[in-house]
């Protein structure tokens, strides 16, 4: 017997369903904390209250792009339990991976173009999991 615990095929369909929004959504609050990051500019163009705003936002955005790789993770796994969706949450999973690191090297380098390449890969990513929610959302209606 092994240590996970079987579930039924509508169980895990629901599973996969519950992280993909999840992942949805922190995608577009990331998004949105990304543009305004843009907005204000780097902290270091900063003074005062609007550098404390600046590095606020850009700080939520990146703990929220950690739980976005880890939400991508879960729901692929979740999509290996359930059989569905498995190539959309995968692609989506290597979009977030390699958006992530982007975005690192964003930080570091200040690039315009690293930022252009975060928005990209937010575009495949969400692309790619609204797939994945079409098809699991198919699959629990029978």
């Amino acid at each position: 017997m092994s240590t996970r615990e079987s579930v039924s095929a509508p169980e895990a369909t629901a599973r996969l369903r519950t992280r993909l929004r999840a992942v949805l959504w922190m995608l577009a609050i990331a998004f949105l904390l990304g543009m305004g990051a843009n907005l204000l500019g780097a902290p270091s163009e900063d003074v005062g209250v609007a550098r404390v705003v600046s590095i606020v936002v850009i700080a939520l955005h990146a703990l929220v792009g950690v739980g976005i790789v880890a939400t991508a993770i879960r729901a692929s796994t979740a999509a290996g339990a359930a059989g569905i969706a498995r190539r959309e949450t995968m692609t989506g999973l290597i979009a977030v991976n390699i958006t992530f690191l982007v975005g690192i090297a964003t930080v570091m380098t200040g690039s315009g173009w690293l930022s252009f390449l975060m928005a990209l890969g937010f575009l495949v990513a969400a692309g790619a999991y609204v797939v994945g929610a079409i098809g699991a959302a198919r699959a629990a209606r029978g």
